[in-house]
C-alpha cells in the first residue's frame, strides 16, 4: 500500500515551521492586534493541526522503510563517534549511496562528483578542454579521436599521435582518467602538451582550453546517386534539433533516401528520442508508453509539430549495441511503418533513468520506468523486470527483449588482420599520416589502398594474432637476435617465407573488411563526406551496401516495408 501524500522525509526546518504555525508563534502574529483568545473554532483548528503533525511522524516511523532509513542514519553516526580508524563522513555517504544502488537493476547507480560531471558533459555533448579522445595502449597515451574546430584540431593533433607529456611531467605510466584530469581545466587556461606523430619526433604545442563541442554526428552526407547518409552516435542535448537540421541541409540536394545509422549508438536523453521521431512523423504520432511502479505511473510520449518536409523512403540501421533512446526511436519508425529497419537485434535496454543531484556529494541515476513501444511491446530483459510488471501490463507484450530488425544481417566477423591492426590503432594511424596526400578517390582505388596498407604493415613488422602467425613473429624475433648459424638460418628462413606467404594470403582475404575500416577513418577524420569517398565506404560495408540497395530500388523497399509489418522478416545473405 502506498503512503498517503505526506512529505515522507521530514527536516527540522520543515518541523519547526509546522509547529510554529501551529502555536501561533510566527512573523505574522506579531503584526496581529492583540486578541482576549482564539476561540472555539480556533481551538479546534490547532487540536486539527496538531493531531495531523502527530499523525504525519507516527505515520513515518511507523512505516518499516523509513525506519530502515533512520536505522541507516544511526548506523553512519555510530561509526563516525566510535570508529578506531577515523572516517570521513563523505566517504560514509558514498559507500552507503552506492550500496543502495547495488540491489537495484543494472543500470541504477550513484554518481561521484567526477562522475557525475562527465556524464553531464556526455549528455550535453560539449565540455570544457581541447577536444581530443585519448587512450591507453602499450603504456603510452595514444590520441584516437579530435573534435573539428577545437584547440587540439588547431594546432594539428591527430588521431593515432602519443602524448608524452602534459606541462613538463611526462605521462609514462598513467592511466587515461588521470591524463584527462591534468588536461582539464577552465575555459581560457593554458596548457602545454608534447605529442608525438607516428615515426616523427616529440613536439611542444600550447593550447588554451576552450568550450568543444562533441559532433554526435560524425558522418554526414550525400552519394553521387543521391542516397543520404546520416551516422549518429549519441543522444545528446539538442541532437533532434540538429538531426532535423542536417535533414533540411540534404534536401537541398533532393535524395532518394536517407540511411539512419544507429550502430553502436548506446541512446542518451529520452527527449531527444522524442524530438528525433517528430523530424521523420506527423505531429500527435506516439513514440513510446512509460510503465512507472503502477499502472496510474503510465504515460504515452508523442511526437508534436514536424521538424522537417521530408517523406521519402527511409532505412535504420542498428545493431547488437543500438540500446536505450536509440530503441525508442526504432521502435516508433517501425509501428508507424515509417522506416524499414536492418541489421541484428538492437540491446534492449528497457528502462527509463532518472538522475537526481544530491549537492556537493554528486548524484543517484535511479530506474523510474520501463518503457514499450508505441505498439505494446515491451523492451528489455525479461529477467530484468520485477513481479510487479506482470500485473499491470495489461495491453502489453509480456517480458521484453530487444527490437529485431525487418532485414535481418550477419553479424561481421572480424578477422585476425582486422583485429591486429583495431588492436594497434593502424587504420588512423594511416589515415593520419596520409591525410594531406590523400589520393584515393573512391572504391574504384581500392586495389591502390589495399596495396598502400600492405607496403605499411610491412615497414612496422607487423603480425596478425593467432598461433601461426604469433610464431612467425617469434621466429623472426630469433632470427634477428641470436647468433648466426647457416643451418637454422635457413630452416626459419623457410618458415619465414612459408608463414609470410600464409599471413599475405589472409590478408588478400581479409581486403574488403580491410577497405571498409580504412574508408570508415578517412570519413570521421574530415569535416565534409565527399560524395565518392562516401560511396566507398558504403561498397565495402555490408550493412551500408544492403541498406543503399533498398534506396535504389523504391520496388523492393515498398515491398519488404509492407511484408515486414505483416510479420515477414527478411533474411539477407552476406556479401
Amino acid at each position: 500500500m502506498d503512503p498517503p501524500l505526506i512529505p515522507s522525509v521530514m527536516t527540522s526546518q520543515d518541523h519547526s515551521l509546522i509547529v510554529a504555525a501551529a502555536s501561533g508563534e510566527d512573523e505574522r502574529a506579531e503584526a496581529t492586534p492583540p486578541s482576549s483568545g482564539i476561540g472555539l473554532r480556533g481551538l479546534l483548528s490547532l487540536f486539527v493541526g496538531m493531531a495531523l503533525v502527530a499523525l504525519s511522524i507516527w505515520y513515518v516511523r511507523s512505516d518499516s522503510r523509513y525506519q530502515a532509513a533512520e536505522n541507516l542514519s544511526a548506523a553512519a553516526r555510530i561509526v563516525l563517534e566510535r570508529a578506531a580508524v577515523p572516517v570521513d563522513a563523505s566517504q560514509i555517504a558514498e559507500a552507503a549511496a552506492r550500496g543502495l544502488t547495488s540491489v537495484l537493476d543494472p543500470y541504477s547507480s550513484f554518481l561521484s562528483p567526477d562522475e557525475y560531471e562527465s556524464f553531464t558533459e556526455q549528455t550535453e555533448g560539449e565540455y570544457v578542454g581541447i577536444g581530443a579522445e585519448i587512450t591507453a595502449r602499450d603504456g603510452a597515451i595514444i590520441v584516437y579521436n579530435v573534435f573539428p574546430l577545437s584547440p587540439a584540431a588547431d594546432v594539428f593533433i591527430r588521431p593515432g599521435d602519443r602524448i608524452v607529456a602534459i606541462d613538463g611531467e611526462s605521462t609514462a605510466g598513467l592511466l587515461p582518467a588521470r591524463v584527462v584530469q591534468r588536461i582539464k581545466g577552465p575555459a581560457g587556461a593554458e596548457v602545454t602538451i608534447t605529442v608525438q606523430s607516428p615515426g616523427g619526433a616529440p613536439r611542444t604545442v600550447h593550447l588554451a582550453r576552450r568550450t568543444v563541442a562533441v559532433n554526435v554526428f560524425p558522418i554526414v552526407g550525400i552519394t553521387r546517386s543521391g542516397v543520404a547518409y546520416i551516422r549518429w552516435t549519441q543522444f545528446t542535448t539538442g541532437s533532434g534539433d540538429r538531426l532535423a537540421a542536417l535533414v533540411e541541409d540534404l534536401l537541398v540536394d533532393r535524395p532518394i533516401g536517407i540511411v539512419l545509422d544507429l550502430r553502436g549508438n548506446p541512446g542518451g536523453l529520452l527527449d531527444e528520442a522524442v524530438s528525433a521521431a517528430g523530424v521523420f512523423l506527423p505531429a500527435g504520432t506516439p513514440v513510446c508508453r512509460l510503465v512507472g511502479r503502477n499502472a496510474a505511473t503510465t504515460t504515452e510520449l508523442v511526437t508534436e509539430a514536424p521538424t522537417s518536409s521530408y517523406q521519402g523512403p527511409l532505412v535504420v540501421i542498428q545493431d547488437a549495441s543500438t540500446a536505450s533512446a536509440s530503441e525508442v526511436l526504432v521502435g516508433a519508425f517501425r509501428d508507424a511503418s515509417r522506416s524499414l529497419v536492418i541489421g541484428r537485434r538492437s540491446f534492449g535496454k528497457g528502462w527509463v533513468q532518472t538522475v537526481a543531484p544530491l549537492g556537493s556529494m554528486g548524484a543517484l541515476r535511479l530506474s523510474t520506468a520501463r518503457y514499450a513501444t508505441p505498439g505494446g511491446s515491451m523492451v528489455g530483459d525479461p529477467r530484468l523486470a520485477r513481479a510487479q510488471y506482470d500485473s499491470i501490463l495489461d495491453g502489453f507484450t509480456p517480458g521484453g527483449t530487444g527490437l529485431d530488425p525487418d532485414v535481418d544481417l550477419p553479424a561481421p566477423l572480424v578477422g585476425p588482420w582486422e583485429s591486429e591492426f583495431l588492436k594497434a590503432g593502424l587504420f588512423s594511424d594511416y589515415v593520419a599520416v596520409n591525410a594531406d596526400d590523400w589520393s584515393a578517390a573512391g572504391a574504384e582505388d581500392s586495389t591502390y589502398l589495399l596495396d598502400a596498407l600492405t607496403r605499411w604493415r610491412d615497414s612496422l613488422g607487423l603480425y596478425p594474432s593467432g598461433p601461426g602467425m604469433m610464431l612467425m613473429s617469434r621466429v623472426k624475433l630469433e632470427r634477428d637476435s641470436s647468433n648466426p648459424s647457416p643451418l637454422r638460418d635457413s630452416i626459419l628462413s623457410t618458415l619465414v617465407s612459408t608463414m609470410s606467404e600464409d599471413g599475405d594470403l589472409l590478408f588478400r582475404r581479409e581486403g574488403r573488411h580491410l577497405l571498409r575500416r580504412l574508408w570508415e577513418e578517412r570519413l570521421l577524420s574530415v569535416s565534409d563526406a565527399d560524395p565518392g569517398e562516401l560511396e566507398a565506404m558504403i561498397e565495402f560495408d555490408t550493412d551500408l551496401a544492403v541498406a543503399r540497395d533498398l534506396i535504389e530500388q523504391p520496388e523492393r523497399y515498398r515491398l519488404l516495408l509492407e511484408n515486414a509489418r505483416a510479420g515477414d522478416h527478411a533474411n539477407v545473405v552476406s556479401r
